[in-house]
């Protein structure tokens, strides 16, 4: 965690006392538990604004009370919010500017940290996720994957070739329930949506490939919307990346570049605006939720963004914008916010496993480091 461990210490007390701290975080309005609050000094809450404009995530406001020392309980999430901002300990000046932060991340997720005695009694109560599945449109046969790698290639090429990188890797992942499906086959979609609502899955987040105007793979989600299956919502996340030849060690091929210089990334709304006009298209409190991959590539964003809204707002909608990967504004260093589902099929193990990424590097990859913050 970045040296962050230390900040997950069970309560110095007594084995009941301590016991009851680890229960209480069960609950999922529950962030963490220590002993007592205390109020956050002016000067902290500075600092803690500070860094979170200087990472362009928006609170309700910061908090005003903290653990009084790192004698405290934390949820892992807490941890995790911490490590996708980019805060490795030496940016810290002390513990108390640490859990000003940390008390303001609780706040910002609806689960804040507590004292002790004020959960001895509480009810626990239960959150009711909205689980969505990341949908890579690239197993069928397209003309630009036919010219680029190969007659025939499609995602399954990658997924059946994988091998163990370590003992005990489980790879290749194969599919069971529908086969080497066919994304082109409307029972194949079909199939898909079955299992993904019998899975507790709500809706599907497709992979939109928009490069200056130009659409690639939306073949499955046009499909699947005239032929009328649609069983759950749906939504898309803009993969506003170039399309590269990194995958296989060569990242000077472009093979479709995002050029913003000649097509603007305001226009992309417009390209999307048929599917946010749909009626099942997902909403998030009645806002319809849009995904981009990378909103640090795009120029401007914060005006783009704007524009975004101006546009749809003239067609009576509003909307619910997720970035994948954020990179500070000031200091240029990525901030990965809250970890996202990675794309994923049915395997033999009956388990949802991550498909395997053809075309970035590792580390670009949605499906292996996609993080998210809102707007």
């Amino acid at each position: 965690m970045n040296g962050y461990e230390t900040a997950t210490v069970v309560l110095d007390a007594a084995k009941g006392e301590a016991a009851h701290a680890l229960e209480a975080c069960a609950d999922p309005h529950v962030g963490g538990v220590t002993r007592a609050l205390v109020s956050s000094s002016s000067a902290h809450r500075r600092w803690v604004r500070s860094v979170l404009r200087d990472r362009q995530w928006e609170t309700s406001g910061i908090a005003e009370r903290r653990p009084e020392s790192l004698n405290l309980t934390s949820r892992a999430f807490l941890l995790q919010g911490l490590r996708g901002l980019g805060m490795s300990p030496e940016l810290v000046p002390d513990e108390f500017h640490f859990l000003t932060l940390l008390a303001t991340l609780a706040q910002a997720g609806d689960a804040p940290i507590v004292e002790s005695r004020e959960v001895r009694s509480a009810p626990q109560k239960r959150l009711h996720p909205r689980l969505v599945a990341f949908y890579l449109p690239q197993f069928h046969i397209t003309p630009e994957n036919d010219e680029w790698w190969g007659p025939g290639f499609t995602e399954w090429t990658n997924v059946a070739s994988a091998v163990p990188n370590y003992p005990g890797h489980f790879q290749p992942k194969l599919p069971e329930d529908l086969g080497f499906y066919d994304l082109r086959l409307d029972g194949t979609r079909s199939a898909q949506s079955r299992l993904a609502k019998e899975a507790g899955v709500e809706a599907f987040m497709y992979y939109h490939y928009w490069f200056s105007g130009r659409r690639v793979l939306d073949l499955p989600l046009d499909q699947h919307i005239k032929a009328g299956e649609l069983e759950q919502p749906f939504s898309i996340m803009w993969a506003n990346e170039n399309w590269t030849r990194s995958w296989d060690g060569d990242t000077r091929s472009v093979l479709l570049e995002q050029d913003y210089a000649n097509v603007p990334a305001e226009r992309f709304i417009e390209d999307a605006l048929p599917y946010l006009l749909h009626n099942d298209y997902m909403t998030v409190h009645g806002k319809k939720l849009v995904s981009v991959y990378r909103p640090d590539s795009i120029p401007n964003f914060v005006s783009v963004l704007e524009q975004w809204r101006e546009t749809v707002r003239e067609h009576g909608l509003e909307l619910f914008v997720v970035g994948g990967r954020v990179r500070c504004a000031s200091k240029g260093r990525r901030v990965n916010a809250w970890t996202a589902p990675c794309r994923s099929h049915r395997t033999r193990r009956n388990t949802w496993a991550p498909a395997a990424s053809a075309r970035r590097s590792p580390d670009d990859s949605p499906g292996n480091s996609c993080r998210t913050g809102a707007w």
